[in-house]
């Protein structure tokens, strides 16, 4: 197919006339009719233009033996053959290219490009460290280990996609500053040859050709179809990321629908309950906006900005009148200090029996844990019961034990308190102060979830204190009948990662690997006891 013939169905297919592409290219109209014509060919910079007018490489646009249009477009599907032949012609090209310089210029090819890899690899090292350990950190609540392995695949992740980008800019340089002034050269040289073949068979004559080996801007991309395999490989692993992060906005869009609507439920309750719902309302119109978003991007579909953005700022409008909504009913609640309001303690009893080396713990919620040991001696040997004050209209008590993997180790039996899931008391209490335009405030904590009272006859309170004071510093005061004992500080230290454990039944530590491990025993005082601190390290780091 002649190059005219393939002008006019490039000119069609995009909907310009003679006198549009005319316009574009600085031309007249009769200069385009005749290069349809085939009566002419254009000058080089004219072809570059109309390359990148629409859309395609030059070899299609000159080269009579492609005669399908759909060749000329750059947007073709990737074949793998054609990548695999392109990346050889670029080494290809490149081996020539260097060949042809001289020792200064290649040298300063090289040190440029590594000068760039370099600045590149640095730059990488703190966005990637920077950007996974503020992500990481953001999961360091829910727990530190969890916290280090997301960093640690977040960190991956950045490092791949940064790698890969930073190959296809290396090439992409090195392609602009490099290789196309090597490719510019070698087609204007088959363009030459072109035309003076062509106006040898048709006896027509040809436009001079004047190339301005200055300007010239060559854009071969079946030459570079391996780059177009590296960048859709950097586009598909963001299309991946992006599919995980609106995961999170889906869910984040069922909450606040599920939300939304049960504040909707409240609004005859308290007007406060009309603002949070068109808050709800416009949060959840937004992350439907970013999902929408999101999934267009992944599936390569267009939005309607100017919808997108109409809607985006009629759903912030919305949540600033739900916010200022609610702020105003807010200040009009009557606060009620009472500090009983909501806490009514009953105390709640449970029953164990004494085993060896068994220890009773409270978990508590960072305070001081306290026990009150009362001696009973009306009570049979080894029964035990330990009484504690809670609020059973929204907690209930459970019983964990914890043994390490040597279970001929000391028995700790921890109590803890856990909400029973009754909503529906503490629902019913807000929307009575609701309805009256108030709502009761706590404003003090009375101390008695602090102690437990655990009873037994003396023979079992005494073995119970011995197995507590193993494993922990306390503060004791001794009474007649009772024992006021105050937990203080872990009485053993051990450092984390030992392969081993603390018995302390007989005050010793067993290490698993003792061949090639050693920890070196050390005693400190303190006010409520000696604390044993172990320093463990490998025998060689001892012997160093």
């Amino acid at each position: 197919m002649k190059f005219g013939d393939k002008l006019i169905l490039l000119r069609k297919k995009k909907g310009l006339s003679q006198e549009e592409l005319a316009e574009k290219l600085g031309v007249s109209r009769q200069s385009v009719s005749k290069w349809e014509s085939n009566n002419t060919y254009p000058e080089t910079d004219k072809i570059i233009q109309i390359c990148n007018i629409f859309d395609c490489s030059m070899d299609d646009l000159i080269n009579d033996k492609v005669t399908d249009i759909n060749q000329a477009s750059r947007k073709n599907k990737i074949n793998w053959n054609d990548t695999k032949d392109s990346f050889l012609d670029f080494i290809t090209k490149t081996i020539n290219m260097f060949s042809q310089m001289n020792f200064a210029t290649g040298f300063k090819c090289l040190l440029e490009m590594a000068i760039i890899a370099f600045c590149l690899y640095i730059l990488g090292l703190f966005l990637c460290n920077t950007t996974s350990h503020i992500f990481g950190s953001i999961f360091i609540f829910i727990n530190r280990t969890i916290s280090f392995r997301i960093e640690s695949i977040t960190k991956f992740i950045l490092y791949l996609l940064w790698y890969l980008l930073s190959i296809i800019i290396l090439i992409h340089i090195f392609k602009i500053k490099y290789l196309t002034q090597y490719e510019n050269n070698t087609n204007i040289v088959a363009i030459k040859e072109k035309k003076e073949q062509d106006s040898s068979e048709n006896t027509i004559k040809n436009e001079d050709i004047k190339p301005k080996e200055n300007t010239i801007k060559f854009d071969n991309s079946k030459s570079y179809e391996f780059l177009k395999v590296l960048a859709n490989i950097f586009i598909w692993i963001i299309k991946i990321i992006i599919a995980w992060i609106l995961i999170g906005f889906a869910i984040g869009i069922v909450a606040t629908t599920v939300l939304s609507i049960l504040s909707l439920t409240l609004v005859p309750i308290h007007i406060l309950f009309l603002g949070a719902f068109l808050t709800l309302l416009g949060i959840t119109i937004i992350n439907t906006e970013i999902l929408t978003a999101g999934v267009c991007f992944i599936g390569n579909k267009k939005i309607n900005i100017k919808l997108f953005i109409i809607i985006l700022i009629g759903s912030l409008l919305l949540c600033g009148v739900g916010i200022t909504e609610t702020i105003i009913s807010a200040k009009n609640i009557k606060l009620i200090e009472d500090n009983n309001y909501y806490s009514k303690v009953e105390e709640q009893k449970l029953n164990l029996t004494y085993e060896n080396d068994l220890v009773i713990i409270k978990e508590g919620d960072g305070r001081i844990d306290s026990y009150d040991y009362i001696i009973d001696n009306t009570m049979n040997d080894n029964d035990i019961e330990i009484i504690t004050l809670i609020d059973p209209r929204y907690l209930k008590l459970e019983i964990d034990t914890y043994q390490t993997q040597n279970m001929d180790q000391m028995k700790e039996v921890r109590i803890r308190e856990t909400f029973n899931g009754n909503f529906k008391e503490l629902f019913k209490l807000l929307k009575e102060d609701l309805k009256k335009n108030q709502l009761h405030i706590q404003t003090e904590y009375n101390d008695y979830s602090e102690i437990t009272t655990i009873k037994a006859n003396e023979t079992t309170i005494q073995k119970l204190v011995e197995n507590l004071k193993k494993l922990y510093l306390v503060e004791e005061n001794k009474e007649e009948n009772t024992w006021h004992i105050e937990l203080r500080d872990d009485k053993v230290y051990l450092p984390n990662g030992i392969d081993g454990y603390y018995d302390a039944r007989d005050d010793s530590i067993h290490l698993n690997d003792i061949e090639n491990y050693e920890c070196i025993r050390s005693i400190t005082e303190t006010e409520w006891g000696d604390k044993i601190i172990y320093n463990c390290h490998y025998k060689e780091e001892i012997e160093e």
